[in-house]
Protein backbone atom coordinates (compact mmCIF):
# COMPACT_ATOMS: atom_id res chain seq x y z
CA UNK A 1 0.00 0.00 0.00
CA UNK A 2 0.96 3.67 -0.23
CA UNK A 3 1.46 4.26 3.52
CA UNK A 4 0.50 2.49 6.75
CA UNK A 5 -2.51 3.67 8.77
CA UNK A 6 -2.93 4.23 12.44
CA UNK A 7 -4.36 1.39 14.49
CA UNK A 8 -6.86 3.38 16.57
CA UNK A 9 -10.62 2.96 16.19
CA UNK A 10 -11.81 3.37 12.62
CA UNK A 11 -13.70 6.63 12.00
CA UNK A 12 -14.56 5.95 8.37
CA UNK A 13 -15.07 2.94 6.10
CA UNK A 14 -12.00 2.11 4.02
CA UNK A 15 -12.07 1.38 0.31
CA UNK A 16 -9.05 -0.84 -0.30
CA UNK A 17 -9.59 -1.13 -4.07
CA UNK A 18 -6.29 -0.67 -5.90
CA UNK A 19 -6.06 2.39 -8.11
CA UNK A 20 -2.55 1.88 -9.46
CA UNK A 21 0.75 0.12 -8.83
CA UNK A 22 4.39 1.22 -9.05
CA UNK A 23 6.61 -1.81 -8.94
CA UNK A 24 5.72 -3.68 -5.76
CA UNK A 25 3.87 -0.73 -4.24
CA UNK A 26 0.08 -0.66 -4.33
CA UNK A 27 -2.00 2.52 -4.01
CA UNK A 28 -5.66 2.27 -3.08
CA UNK A 29 -8.61 4.53 -3.75
CA UNK A 30 -8.25 5.88 -0.23
CA UNK A 31 -4.54 6.56 -0.76
CA UNK A 32 -5.60 8.74 -3.69
CA UNK A 33 -8.31 10.49 -1.65
CA UNK A 34 -6.03 11.15 1.32
CA UNK A 35 -3.26 12.57 -0.87
CA UNK A 36 -5.84 14.78 -2.61
CA UNK A 37 -7.04 15.85 0.85
CA UNK A 38 -3.47 16.83 1.74
CA UNK A 39 -3.19 18.91 -1.46
CA UNK A 40 -6.49 20.67 -0.67
CA UNK A 41 -8.35 19.17 -3.65
CA UNK A 42 -11.28 17.72 -1.72
CA UNK A 43 -12.51 20.90 -0.08
CA UNK A 44 -14.51 22.27 -3.01
CA UNK A 45 -16.10 18.86 -3.66
CA UNK A 46 -17.02 18.59 0.01
CA UNK A 47 -18.64 22.05 -0.12
CA UNK A 48 -20.55 21.02 -3.24
CA UNK A 49 -21.66 17.82 -1.53
CA UNK A 50 -22.90 19.79 1.49
CA UNK A 51 -24.84 21.99 -0.91
CA UNK A 52 -26.38 18.85 -2.43
CA UNK A 53 -27.49 17.73 1.02
CA UNK A 54 -28.94 21.16 1.82
CA UNK A 55 -30.88 21.26 -1.48
CA UNK A 56 -32.10 17.71 -0.96
CA UNK A 57 -33.29 18.58 2.56
CA UNK A 58 -35.08 21.70 1.22
CA UNK A 59 -36.83 19.58 -1.42
CA UNK A 60 -37.91 17.05 1.19
CA UNK A 61 -39.21 19.82 3.46
CA UNK A 62 -41.22 21.19 0.53
CA UNK A 63 -42.68 17.76 -0.18
CA UNK A 64 -41.00 17.53 -3.59
CA UNK A 65 -39.98 14.33 -5.33
CA UNK A 66 -37.33 14.01 -8.03
CA UNK A 67 -38.94 13.39 -11.46
CA UNK A 68 -38.31 9.76 -12.33
CA UNK A 69 -37.98 10.40 -16.07
CA UNK A 70 -35.30 13.05 -15.63
CA UNK A 71 -33.27 10.92 -13.21
CA UNK A 72 -33.44 8.04 -15.66
CA UNK A 73 -32.31 10.36 -18.45
CA UNK A 74 -29.34 11.58 -16.42
CA UNK A 75 -28.36 7.99 -15.64
CA UNK A 76 -28.57 6.92 -19.29
CA UNK A 77 -26.57 9.94 -20.43
CA UNK A 78 -23.88 9.11 -17.85
CA UNK A 79 -23.73 5.47 -18.94
CA UNK A 80 -23.49 6.49 -22.59
CA UNK A 81 -20.60 8.87 -21.83
CA UNK A 82 -18.75 6.06 -20.03
CA UNK A 83 -19.53 3.45 -22.71
CA UNK A 84 -21.63 1.36 -20.32
CA UNK A 85 -24.11 -0.19 -22.73
CA UNK A 86 -25.57 -3.07 -20.74
CA UNK A 87 -26.72 -3.44 -17.15
CA UNK A 88 -23.97 -6.04 -16.65
CA UNK A 89 -21.28 -3.60 -17.80
CA UNK A 90 -22.68 -0.93 -15.49
CA UNK A 91 -22.73 -3.29 -12.51
CA UNK A 92 -19.12 -4.36 -13.18
CA UNK A 93 -17.98 -0.73 -13.54
CA UNK A 94 -19.69 0.27 -10.29
CA UNK A 95 -18.34 -2.80 -8.52
CA UNK A 96 -14.79 -1.83 -9.45
CA UNK A 97 -15.37 1.40 -7.55
CA UNK A 98 -17.23 -0.06 -4.59
CA UNK A 99 -20.48 1.71 -5.54
CA UNK A 100 -23.93 0.11 -5.30
CA UNK A 101 -26.82 0.65 -7.70
CA UNK A 102 -28.72 2.54 -4.96
CA UNK A 103 -25.82 4.96 -4.46
CA UNK A 104 -25.51 5.33 -8.25
CA UNK A 105 -29.16 6.43 -8.49
CA UNK A 106 -28.82 8.63 -5.42
CA UNK A 107 -26.01 10.52 -7.16
CA UNK A 108 -28.32 11.66 -9.97
CA UNK A 109 -31.08 12.60 -7.56
CA UNK A 110 -28.68 14.82 -5.64
CA UNK A 111 -27.36 16.35 -8.85
CA UNK A 112 -30.97 17.11 -9.81
CA UNK A 113 -31.66 18.94 -6.55
CA UNK A 114 -28.34 20.78 -6.78
CA UNK A 115 -29.42 22.20 -10.16
CA UNK A 116 -32.71 23.56 -8.76
CA UNK A 117 -31.82 27.19 -8.09
CA UNK A 118 -35.05 27.87 -6.20
CA UNK A 119 -33.92 25.34 -3.57
CA UNK A 120 -30.54 26.99 -3.11
CA UNK A 121 -29.66 27.51 0.52
CA UNK A 122 -26.34 28.23 2.19
CA UNK A 123 -25.23 25.05 3.96
CA UNK A 124 -23.38 25.30 7.24
CA UNK A 125 -19.78 24.42 6.47
CA UNK A 126 -18.07 21.80 8.60
CA UNK A 127 -14.77 20.01 7.99
CA UNK A 128 -14.77 16.73 6.08
CA UNK A 129 -13.20 15.11 9.14
CA UNK A 130 -16.54 15.51 10.96
CA UNK A 131 -18.42 13.34 8.43
CA UNK A 132 -20.04 10.23 9.91
CA UNK A 133 -18.80 6.93 8.36
CA UNK A 134 -21.83 6.50 6.11
CA UNK A 135 -21.69 10.17 5.12
CA UNK A 136 -18.02 9.93 4.18
CA UNK A 137 -18.74 6.81 2.15
CA UNK A 138 -21.51 8.62 0.26
CA UNK A 139 -19.23 11.62 -0.34
CA UNK A 140 -16.47 9.38 -1.64
CA UNK A 141 -18.91 7.72 -4.07
CA UNK A 142 -20.15 11.18 -5.13
CA UNK A 143 -16.61 12.29 -5.92
CA UNK A 144 -15.80 9.06 -7.76
CA UNK A 145 -18.91 9.41 -9.91
CA UNK A 146 -18.24 13.10 -10.60
CA UNK A 147 -15.13 12.17 -12.59
CA UNK A 148 -12.79 14.10 -10.28
CA UNK A 149 -11.07 10.94 -9.07
CA UNK A 150 -9.21 10.43 -12.36
CA UNK A 151 -7.34 13.70 -11.97
CA UNK A 152 -6.60 13.07 -8.30
CA UNK A 153 -5.23 9.61 -9.08
CA UNK A 154 -3.13 10.96 -11.93
CA UNK A 155 -1.54 13.63 -9.75
CA UNK A 156 -0.61 11.15 -7.01
CA UNK A 157 0.74 8.69 -9.61
CA UNK A 158 2.93 11.41 -11.15
CA UNK A 159 4.39 12.30 -7.77
CA UNK A 160 5.04 8.69 -6.85
CA UNK A 161 6.57 8.06 -10.29
CA UNK A 162 9.02 10.88 -9.62
CA UNK A 163 9.92 9.25 -6.31
CA UNK A 164 10.36 5.86 -8.01
CA UNK A 165 12.58 7.32 -10.72
CA UNK A 166 14.79 9.18 -8.23
CA UNK A 167 18.05 7.86 -6.81
CA UNK A 168 18.98 7.89 -3.14
CA UNK A 169 21.00 11.05 -3.80
CA UNK A 170 17.99 12.92 -5.22
CA UNK A 171 16.66 14.14 -1.89
CA UNK A 172 14.42 17.19 -1.89
CA UNK A 173 16.04 20.54 -1.25
CA UNK A 174 15.23 21.60 2.32
CA UNK A 175 14.22 25.07 1.20
CA UNK A 176 11.59 23.55 -1.09
CA UNK A 177 10.48 21.25 1.74
CA UNK A 178 9.96 24.32 3.95
CA UNK A 179 8.07 26.00 1.12
CA UNK A 180 5.71 23.02 0.79
CA UNK A 181 5.21 22.87 4.54
CA UNK A 182 4.19 26.53 4.51
CA UNK A 183 1.82 25.86 1.60
CA UNK A 184 0.19 23.08 3.61
CA UNK A 185 -0.15 25.29 6.69
CA UNK A 186 -1.66 28.08 4.58
CA UNK A 187 -4.28 25.68 3.17
CA UNK A 188 -5.21 24.62 6.70
CA UNK A 189 -5.75 28.12 8.09
CA UNK A 190 -9.40 28.48 7.09
CA UNK A 191 -10.41 25.00 8.27
CA UNK A 192 -11.69 24.89 11.83
CA UNK A 193 -9.90 21.76 13.03
CA UNK A 194 -6.45 20.82 14.27
CA UNK A 195 -3.97 18.89 12.15
CA UNK A 196 -4.13 16.09 14.73
CA UNK A 197 -7.93 15.82 14.31
CA UNK A 198 -7.55 15.92 10.55
CA UNK A 199 -4.95 13.13 10.56
CA UNK A 200 -7.03 11.05 12.95
CA UNK A 201 -10.06 11.28 10.67
CA UNK A 202 -8.01 9.63 7.90
CA UNK A 203 -6.36 7.07 10.21
CA UNK A 204 -3.02 8.64 9.27
CA UNK A 205 -0.11 9.78 11.41
CA UNK A 206 2.52 12.50 11.47
CA UNK A 207 4.92 10.27 9.55
CA UNK A 208 2.46 10.11 6.64
CA UNK A 209 2.07 13.90 6.67
CA UNK A 210 5.84 14.43 6.58
CA UNK A 211 6.06 11.96 3.69
CA UNK A 212 3.41 13.89 1.73
CA UNK A 213 5.25 17.17 2.28
CA UNK A 214 8.52 15.60 1.11
CA UNK A 215 6.79 14.01 -1.88
CA UNK A 216 5.33 17.37 -2.90
CA UNK A 217 8.77 18.98 -2.53
CA UNK A 218 10.37 16.30 -4.74
CA UNK A 219 7.65 16.85 -7.34
CA UNK A 220 8.14 20.61 -7.32
CA UNK A 221 11.92 20.28 -7.51
CA UNK A 222 11.91 17.88 -10.48
CA UNK A 223 9.37 20.02 -12.35
CA UNK A 224 11.54 23.10 -11.86
CA UNK A 225 14.59 21.21 -13.10
CA UNK A 226 12.73 20.34 -16.29
CA UNK A 227 11.92 24.01 -16.90
CA UNK A 228 15.49 25.17 -17.50
CA UNK A 229 15.99 28.19 -19.78
CA UNK A 230 17.60 25.94 -22.41
CA UNK A 231 14.62 23.54 -22.39
CA UNK A 232 12.19 26.46 -22.62
CA UNK A 233 13.99 27.91 -25.66
CA UNK A 234 14.24 24.51 -27.37
CA UNK A 235 10.53 23.83 -26.92
CA UNK A 236 9.61 27.31 -28.13
CA UNK A 237 11.72 26.78 -31.25
CA UNK A 238 10.07 23.42 -31.94
CA UNK A 239 6.61 24.99 -31.59
CA UNK A 240 7.35 28.21 -33.49
CA UNK A 241 4.98 27.56 -36.41
CA UNK A 242 1.85 26.45 -34.48
CA UNK A 243 2.34 29.36 -32.07
CA UNK A 244 2.59 32.08 -34.71
CA UNK A 245 -0.05 34.67 -33.84
CA UNK A 246 -2.18 36.20 -36.60
CA UNK A 247 -4.42 39.25 -36.49
CA UNK A 248 -6.77 39.17 -39.45
CA UNK A 249 -10.14 40.33 -40.74
CA UNK A 250 -12.77 38.20 -42.43
CA UNK A 251 -15.59 39.07 -44.82
CA UNK A 252 -18.13 36.35 -45.63
CA UNK A 253 -19.82 36.16 -49.04
CA UNK A 254 -22.58 34.01 -50.53
CA UNK A 255 -21.00 32.83 -53.83
CA UNK A 256 -17.50 32.19 -55.15
CA UNK A 257 -18.09 34.80 -57.89
CA UNK A 258 -18.83 37.42 -55.24
CA UNK A 259 -15.66 36.39 -53.43
CA UNK A 260 -13.53 36.84 -56.55
CA UNK A 261 -15.13 40.19 -57.36
CA UNK A 262 -14.54 41.44 -53.84
CA UNK A 263 -10.95 40.17 -53.99
CA UNK A 264 -10.27 42.24 -57.12
CA UNK A 265 -11.99 45.31 -55.65
CA UNK A 266 -9.77 45.19 -52.58
CA UNK A 267 -6.46 44.25 -54.24
CA UNK A 268 -6.73 46.33 -57.42
CA UNK A 269 -8.96 49.24 -56.37
CA UNK A 270 -7.65 49.49 -52.83
CA UNK A 271 -11.10 49.33 -51.22
CA UNK A 272 -11.27 48.81 -47.46
CA UNK A 273 -12.66 45.37 -46.55
CA UNK A 274 -14.73 46.59 -43.63
CA UNK A 275 -16.28 49.41 -45.67
CA UNK A 276 -16.98 47.02 -48.55
CA UNK A 277 -18.66 44.56 -46.22
CA UNK A 278 -20.75 47.33 -44.68
CA UNK A 279 -21.75 48.67 -48.09
CA UNK A 280 -22.98 45.25 -49.29
CA UNK A 281 -24.31 44.18 -45.85
CA UNK A 282 -21.99 41.20 -45.68
CA UNK A 283 -20.87 39.57 -42.41
CA UNK A 284 -17.53 40.93 -41.25
CA UNK A 285 -15.34 40.39 -38.17
CA UNK A 286 -11.80 40.67 -36.90
CA UNK A 287 -9.98 37.73 -35.32
CA UNK A 288 -6.79 36.94 -33.47
CA UNK A 289 -5.57 33.35 -33.43
CA UNK A 290 -2.56 31.05 -33.20
CA UNK A 291 -1.79 29.18 -36.42
CA UNK A 292 -2.66 25.84 -34.78
CA UNK A 293 -6.24 27.08 -34.32
CA UNK A 294 -6.61 28.18 -37.95
CA UNK A 295 -8.47 25.64 -40.15
CA UNK A 296 -5.90 23.23 -41.61
CA UNK A 297 -6.96 24.07 -45.18
CA UNK A 298 -5.90 27.70 -44.60
CA UNK A 299 -2.73 27.24 -42.58
CA UNK A 300 -0.30 27.21 -45.52
CA UNK A 301 -1.86 30.39 -46.92
CA UNK A 302 -1.49 32.07 -43.52
CA UNK A 303 2.18 31.02 -43.27
CA UNK A 304 2.92 32.32 -46.77
CA UNK A 305 1.21 35.66 -46.19
CA UNK A 306 2.70 38.91 -44.94
CA UNK A 307 0.87 41.69 -43.09
CA UNK A 308 -1.44 43.45 -45.54
CA UNK A 309 -1.85 40.43 -47.82
CA UNK A 310 -5.31 39.25 -48.87
CA UNK A 311 -5.71 35.49 -49.14
CA UNK A 312 -7.17 34.63 -52.54
CA UNK A 313 -10.37 32.55 -52.35
CA UNK A 314 -9.74 28.98 -53.53
CA UNK A 315 -11.69 25.74 -53.68
CA UNK A 316 -15.09 27.31 -53.20
CA UNK A 317 -14.03 29.24 -50.10
CA UNK A 318 -16.72 31.82 -49.30
CA UNK A 319 -14.57 34.02 -47.07
CA UNK A 320 -12.09 36.78 -47.81
CA UNK A 321 -9.26 37.01 -45.30
CA UNK A 322 -6.74 39.80 -44.90
CA UNK A 323 -3.69 39.31 -42.67
CA UNK A 324 -3.12 42.45 -40.61
CA UNK A 325 -0.34 41.29 -38.29
CA UNK A 326 1.90 38.25 -37.84
CA UNK A 327 3.67 37.90 -34.49
CA UNK A 328 6.49 35.49 -33.66
CA UNK A 329 6.04 33.59 -30.37
CA UNK A 330 8.21 34.79 -27.50
CA UNK A 331 8.78 33.67 -23.93
CA UNK A 332 8.26 37.33 -22.97
CA UNK A 333 4.58 36.83 -23.81
CA UNK A 334 2.93 35.57 -20.57
CA UNK A 335 0.47 33.33 -22.43
CA UNK A 336 3.21 31.77 -24.57
CA UNK A 337 5.41 31.35 -21.50
CA UNK A 338 2.64 29.59 -19.60
CA UNK A 339 1.81 27.36 -22.59
CA UNK A 340 5.45 26.28 -23.02
CA UNK A 341 5.74 25.54 -19.29
CA UNK A 342 2.60 23.39 -19.35
CA UNK A 343 3.67 21.60 -22.54
CA UNK A 344 7.08 20.64 -21.11
CA UNK A 345 5.63 19.43 -17.82
CA UNK A 346 2.85 17.48 -19.53
CA UNK A 347 5.34 15.60 -21.72
CA UNK A 348 7.67 14.96 -18.79
CA UNK A 349 4.95 13.69 -16.47
CA UNK A 350 3.17 11.64 -19.15
CA UNK A 351 6.42 9.87 -19.98
CA UNK A 352 7.10 9.14 -16.31
CA UNK A 353 3.60 7.81 -15.81
CA UNK A 354 3.82 5.57 -18.90
CA UNK A 355 7.12 4.06 -17.74
CA UNK A 356 6.37 3.53 -14.06
CA UNK A 357 2.62 3.35 -13.41
CA UNK A 358 0.35 0.36 -13.94
CA UNK A 359 -3.29 1.46 -13.80
CA UNK A 360 -5.95 -0.80 -12.38
CA UNK A 361 -8.56 1.88 -11.75
CA UNK A 362 -8.55 5.49 -12.82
Amino acid sequence: MGSPRNTHARRRPLLELTSFELGERRFTVDDVFDAANFRGELENFWKEYLQCLASEAAAEAAGLKAPRKEIQGRSEEYRYAHDLVTAEETDAWLGQRGISQDVFEEYFIRRHWLDQRDLASEPRFRPLSTAAPEEYEAFRAYTLLSGAFEGMAGRLAQREAIRSSSSADDSADQEIVREQRENFETRRKDIRESVAEWLESMERGQEWLEDQITLEAMFSQRCRQNLSPVRLRQTLSALRLPLLMFDYEVMEVDTIDTAREAYLSITLDGLDMEELAHEHRLPYHRSRSYLERVPESLQQSFISSSPGDLIEPKGGQLKLIRINAKTEPSLDDPKINEYIHRRILKEFLSDLEARHVRWLLK
